[in-house]
C-alpha cells in the first residue's frame, strides 16, 4: 500500500518537475527502487505472518464468541466443574487443531512486551466485563 503511494508520488513528480536533471535523475532512482521493495515485500516476514493472522483469525473468531457465551454460563453458576472443565479442554483441542497449521516456519520471534500487554489487556477485560 504504502510502496504504491509513494510511486505514485515519485512519478507525479517526475512528470511535473522533469525537465529539471535532477529530479529527473531523483525520481527515476527512487521509482526503480520502490517497484522493487514492493514486488519482493511479499517475500516479507511480516508479510506472511499477517495473511496467516488474517486467516487465523477468521477461524478462531466464532470459537472466541462461543467462549464468551459459554462464560455467561459460568458467571451465571449454570455449569458445574465438570462441565467447565469440559468445556475449556473442547476449546483448548479446537484451537490448538486451528494454530497447528499456521506459523510452521515463522522466524520471527516473540515479543515479551506485546505478550505481557496482550495478558493485561485480557485480565482488564475480564475484570471489568465480570
Amino acid at each position: 500500500g504504502g510502496f504504491l503511494f509513494l510511486t505514485a508520488l515519485f512519478t507525479g513528480a517526475w512528470t511535473t518537475w522533469g525537465e529539471m536533471e535532477s529530479v529527473k535523475w531523483v525520481c527515476s532512482i527512487a521509482i526503480f527502487i520502490l517497484q522493487a521493495v514492493n514486488s519482493i515485500s511479499e517475500i516479507f516476514p511480516y508479510e506472511t505472518r499477517k495473511g496467516e493472522l488474517r486467516e487465523m483469525s477468521s477461524l478462531l473468531e466464532p470459537i472466541y464468541d462461543d467462549m464468551e457465551a459459554d462464560w455467561f454460563q459460568v458467571s451465571a453458576g449454570e455449569l458445574d466443574d465438570d462441565e467447565i472443565t469440559a468445556k475449556i479442554l473442547s476449546y483448548s483441542k479446537e484451537i490448538r487443531s486451528i494454530k497447528r497449521h499456521y506459523f510452521k516456519d515463522d522466524a520471527i520471534p516473540d515479543n515479551k512486551k506485546i505478550k505481557a500487554k496482550a495478558k493485561e489487556e485480557t485480565d482488564f477485560y475480564f475484570q471489568t466485563r465480570f
